[in-house]
């Protein structure tokens, strides 16, 4: 199912710009710092949007996000010695999303939309 539903994005991204009106293609990157103080992260993304026509487009986003974190558990003396274990933990994640918006021009400066999606995310850690 995750096979079919990737493929199905990919082929909608290539596919839909035979009828679009213009295509938004968006690179974002970003530093992210958790509430755990001896972390910190890396959030990024790539979005390709085709919109249709004035009042409908498609999309879909994937991207890269990275949390590192330190952990330590505690003193564990060896003799008269304190020892500390430390370790450091990546969690890293990769999500696919795809999306279809509707537009609703209010005014020439104003450009409202609804936009509803559906997704998947691999995550793992180290």
């Amino acid at each position: 199912m995750k096979k079919f539903i990737i493929t199905a994005l990919f082929i909608f991204a290539f596919t839909a710009g035979l009828f679009a009106q213009h295509a938004n293609i968006a690179l974002k990157a970003g530093v992210a710092y958790p509430e755990t103080p001896e972390s910190i992260g890396f959030d990024s993304a790539l979005s390709i949007e085709v919109v249709i026509n004035k009042y409908f487009g498609l999309g879909v986003e994937s991207g890269f996000q990275w949390i590192s974190q330190d952990a330590s558990s505690g003193d564990s003396p060896v003799g008269d010695v304190p020892l500390t274990e430390s370790m450091t933990i990546d969690y890293m994640s990769v999500p696919v999303l795809g999306y279809a918006k509707v537009f609703m021009q209010a005014s020439p400066s104003v450009f409202p939309y609804i936009a509803a999606g559906a997704g998947y995310q691999w995550t793992g850690y180290s």
